[in-house]
């Protein structure tokens, strides 16, 4: 699928795939990152900062946790807010889209 902005989005399933995979692989003009959610685990050639060992952080132990208290957070203007409601809003664009070019 081919967005207007250039992105490009492929999706692939299978149910008789000898070994269960949930990859995600973000490609960049200066690398890639390939992030192994059964394993929390990922790999990155690109020049961003991001911590290997994320994990082993509070945040990374108790995603959900670390999630709604960023929420409270922001809530209570105490923190930064990381989405607003236009990003929510495109969110369900894009998801709206995916559906629809796979036809359910």
């Amino acid at each position: 699928m081919n967005f207007e902005d250039g992105f490009t989005a492929i999706f692939r399933a299978s149910r008789v795939a000898a070994q269960r995979e949930r990859t995600m692989r973000l490609v960049y003009p200066s690398g890639e990152v390939v992030v192994d959610f059964l394993t929390h685990s990922f790999s990155n050639t690109t020049p961003f900062d991001l911590n290997p060992d994320y994990d082993e952080t509070p945040a990374g132990k108790d995603r959900l946790g670390a999630s709604i208290a960023a929420f409270l957070s922001a809530v209570r203007g105490e923190g930064r807010v990381l989405a607003n409601g236009l990003d929510g809003a495109r969110a369900l664009d894009l998801a709206l889209a995916v559906e629809q070019a796979v036809g359910h």
